[in-house]
Formats: C-alpha cells, structure tokens, sequence
C-alpha cells in the first residue's frame, strides 16, 4: 500500500534525485532554478509566512501569473499546512471580491504591473467593494515584481514584498502540512455569475502528478512547455507532473501562437499539454514546421475534431492524443497513449490513467446504467474525484449521486470494457470560450442585472478555426427600457473576465419557444441558428 505523501515530500524527493537538474526556467530570460534551488527557495519562503504569522488552515490567494514565485509559494504554503485560492489574471475586481470570500482569504499576493495591468488599482477595487467580512480576515498583501504605487491605501494591512519573504533569516520551520490537507482549489464554472471552488487535498495532487508523469511518459529529459495558467487545472497538472517526473518546467506566462513556436525551437520542448485551438494556432503561426519543432515529439491536444492536427503533426514526427479532465476531477484523469493509432488518439476522451478511478454512464434524470457503447451521462469516481466545492453545499449535494458518484453533466459512452471512454458533448449547453469552460447562467445573470434588460439567453456557435465557442447573447428589453448592445458589451468588459464577453448582442422582443408540461421551453437550436445569423451580420 503507498503511503500518502505531501506535496513537500513530492518536491524534496526530485531535489534528492534530480537536485542539480533545472526545474523551472522562464521562457523569456535566464531566469531558472534547479531542483536543490527551488526546495531552498521553498523552506526560505515558509519560514517568511510562518513569521509573518501563517499557520496551518490559513488561506493564501494567489493572483499572479505562472512563475518560478507562483511554484514556490505554492509548495511553501502547503509545507505549512495553508490552503491556495489561484486566481486567473484575467479575472476581474468582482470576480476576486467573490472567490476571496469563497476561500477566506488570509493574504493576497499578486504582482501591481504584470502585463502592463494596473493590478494595484484593480486590488483597491476590490478591497472598496468586498464584503465587510472580507475586509476584516484580508490582513496582509504581498506584492511580487513592481512596488505599489505612491498613495496606494493599504486600509491598515500590513505589505510585504515577495522579496522580503525570500530574504527570512533561517528557522526551523514547523511543518505543518499534512496529507490530508486541503491545499489547491480549482475555479470552474457556476450556475451563477461567479466560478465555484473545488478542492483538492495534498496527497491526492502528489498521487495524480506522479500518476500523470507516467501516463504521459514524462522523465528527465523532458522539457514541458508550460502556457496553460497554473491557476487551471490543465496548467497545475502539466506543471506538477514535469516536477514528479524530474524534466523540466518551461514556463511562458503570456501566451501568444508566434512566441510559443519560439519557444518550442530555442528551449528544446519535448511535450506540452494543450487545446485544440492553441494547436491549431501554433502549426498556423509563422516558421511553425518541423525544424521548429524538431524537439517536440509528443503533447496533449485536448479538443472534438482534432484527427486533422493528429495526421498533420504526425509528418512531423509529432505523436498528439486527446485527454478528459475537469477542474473537479484533475486534467489527465484519463488519455490515449502515443501508441494508440491515429483515429484512436483523435477520439474526445481517453483511457483512465489509474486502477481506482472508475467510469459509468446512465441514463440523464433516471440514473439508470447504460449498456457498454451506448450514450449515457458519464459519472466518476476515484482518489481523483475532488473534496467538495469551497463553501457551496448545495452545489455538493447536486455534484454528487447518492452513492458517491460524481455527476461531471457530460454525454459520452463507455469503451474497453470500462477502463476507457469517449467523451460527446455537454449535457447542458456550456460554452467553450477561448479554451475556458463557461456556464450560459453567468453570463445571463449578469446581462439581467442591467436595468434595461429583463431577460437574456446566451448560445455558442462552434468556431471550427479554433475549436472554441463564440458566445451571442440575446437579450429583452426591460419594460420602458431600449438597451443598447454595445453599452452592454461595454458592461461585460468592465466585469467579467475577458472571455465571457459576448461577440455579439442581440435586442429581440421574444424567444422561439415550445410548450411543455413544465412550462415553455426556449428553443435553443433556433438561437443558435439566429446566432449565427447574427455572427455573419456582423462580418459584413
């Protein structure tokens, strides 16, 4: 039987195997640590929040974007037994306020000029529109990089620089972390206008990172090109299993298509995990082909139509296969292996990675089983299935079935006498926008919180350039009220993190409906086709 182990554990046994190897390196600089610098960088760091008066149960937010800081905070605070809350760097001031009351935040860490964002201003927006609770548990901001700014109003919290933590003079750190501490929660998509939370526990991140490094064949020489935000669980995967497996963690904080390829060329990436519309923009970009990816032999493309990209890369010698995993359920919980032929790796999807995570299908509403090869609602359960939703029992109760399975809301069939499955499509109607799983609901919800909108539904229309969703939103003017698009959208930029702003809105006095015995339903195959009406309008 495996004993469970910490993260802090997971780290200082690659440092003892791999401790002169370099573990993270910063894609536009020399910026890197070996694996012995990272563990010293780690127990520095835990010593500065201990004396700063972290203690176990505590909470840290992270808004920050992927780093070598990023890494370290995160294993300091799980040394000491103190939960994670990342926050993506494109969420906005509401958005913070929100999931800082969710993960009852102790400190926010975040860095005031990253990208040229004023995030100085944005933390004063949040901290003048948060809760009074909020307020009052938020006592300490530590800021990375540049310094606040001159006058910045701090309200009575104490600030450190990250800097300042690094500098800790040694002490015997009480390392308090435990393997059955929650450490990282994952935000994913909500009924409401806000992400939920949902946790994950120490020793579950060491046994899945240690297990995705083998699914993905991941050793030393490996070199993983980490784009994906480690605040998701696609980039904390990518990233943790590159540490289990003692390879090395390229880490590109800002994506773009053309830097990527670059990247690829002059840092020797091996394998990446990524989406079907970032694939798709990298083999589109310029100088993509096989001299500059004469290293990269094999990766993740997550994506429903990927057969395409699997053939393309496949005369580049690049091996690509499709993955399944959600933010409750770990990226990786299950995918094709390199070996598989090409139609097989294509399929939505993937092989479970380990013996104790199970896969079923049942009927949607009844729960009853489905035969093998039928289409049905895919449940899971296993070590991987996470620990609950931060603060939301009525999310809980309807994640979960009354044997302990998770609901995951996808259609698929199972496959391999149910060690593997494919993945169909969404029960519901959720939106793949710019590679983020979105609820319709949030962008509804906020739409309808303008006075001058009374209701609103919002459809996607599958762009097959990216293989990403464009939102449309239609929306009914509130009674006296004639709503302008655009101003709405104008709205949307001011609140919601930059992909749930809809491409287009659509003033309309009713929706195509059909009756039924619980009320009339909207159509939603007519919005989508009035979608997509509406996309092409706007073409010109």
């Amino acid at each position: 039987m495996t004993v469970p182990e910490t993260m802090l554990d997971l780290l200082r046994s690659s440092a003892a195997s791999h401790g002169s190897a370099e573990a993270l390196r910063m894609c536009d600089g020399d910026e890197h640590v070996t694996y012995e610098e990272l563990l010293a960088r780690v127990e520095t760091v835990a010593a500065g929040l201990h004396a700063a008066g972290f203690r176990r149960g505590d909470s840290i937010a992270l808004w920050l974007p992927s780093s070598i800081e990023w890494v370290v905070l995160e294993f300091a605070a799980a040394g000491l037994g103190i939960l994670v809350v990342p926050l993506n760097t494109r969420y906005k001031p509401a958005e913070v306020a929100h999931l800082l009351g969710v993960g009852r935040a102790d400190a926010l860490i975040f860095s005031p000029g990253f990208h040229d964002i004023d995030f100085a201003g944005m933390v004063s927006d949040v901290l003048a529109t948060t809760t009074d609770e909020v307020r009052a548990r938020l006592r300490l901001l530590v800021t990375v990089g540049d310094d606040l700014p001159a006058g910045f109003d701090t309200n009575g919290r104490t600030v450190l620089r990250f800097e300042t933590l690094m500098a800790t003079e040694a002490i015997d750190v009480p390392w308090a972390g435990q393997p059955d501490d929650l450490v990282n929660v994952f935000g994913t998509s909500g009924t409401t206008s806000f992400p939920k939370l949902a946790s994950q526990d120490q020793k579950t991140i060491v046994r899945h990172a240690r297990t995705a490094a083998r699914a993905l064949h991941l050793g030393p020489a490996d070199r993983m090109l980490c784009f994906l935000p480690f605040c998701g669980t696609f980039g904390f995967v990518a990233l943790m299993a590159t540490l289990a497996g003692g390879g090395r963690a390229v880490v590109q904080p800002v994506y773009t298509h053309d830097t990527a390829v670059e990247v690829v060329r002059t840092h020797g990436v091996t394998v990446l995990l990524s989406t079907e519309a970032i694939v798709r923009g990298m083999f589109a970009a310029p100088g993509a082909g096989p001299d500059a990816f004469a290293t990269w032999n094999r990766g993740v493309v997550a994506g429903v139509n990927v057969r395409d990209l699997i053939d393309r890369a496949a005369a580049w010698d690049l091996t690509l296969f499709n993955v399944y995993g959600s933010s409750e359920l770990f990226a990786v919980m299950a995918v094709w292996d390199p070996t598989d032929p090409a139609h097989v790796r294509a399929i939505p999807g993937g092989r479970l990675v380990d013996g104790d995570i199970h896969v079923r299908v049942v009927e949607p509403g009844t729960g009853e089983p489905v035969p093998e090869g039928e289409p049905g609602e895919l449940q899971f359960s296993g070590y991987n299935v996470t620990r609950g939703y931060l603060s939301n029992e009525k999310a809980n109760a309807a994640a979960f079935t009354a044997d302990g399975w998770y609901r995951s809301n996808d259609r698929g069939r199972v496959l391999e006498g149910g060690r593997a499955f494919e993945y169909q499509a969404r029960l519901a109607d959720t939106l793949r926008l710019r590679g983020y799983l979105v609820s319709p609901g949030e962008i509804e919800e906020f739409l309808v919180s303008a006075e001058s909108v009374a209701e609103a539904q919002v459809v996607g229309v599958r762009d097959d350039s990216t293989g990403d969703d464009r939102a449309v939103a239609f929306v009914k003017a509130a009674p006296g009220s004639s709503p302008d698009p655009e101003q709405l959208r104008a709205a949307c930029r001011e609140s919601l993190a930059g992909w749930k702003i809809p491409d287009v809105i659509v003033l309309v006095e009713s929706y195509p409906t059909t009756p039924s015995a619980n009320g009339e339903k909207v159509q939603k195959v007519r919005l989508r086709e009035m979608a997509v009406e509406a996309l092409l309008a706007k073409q010109g």
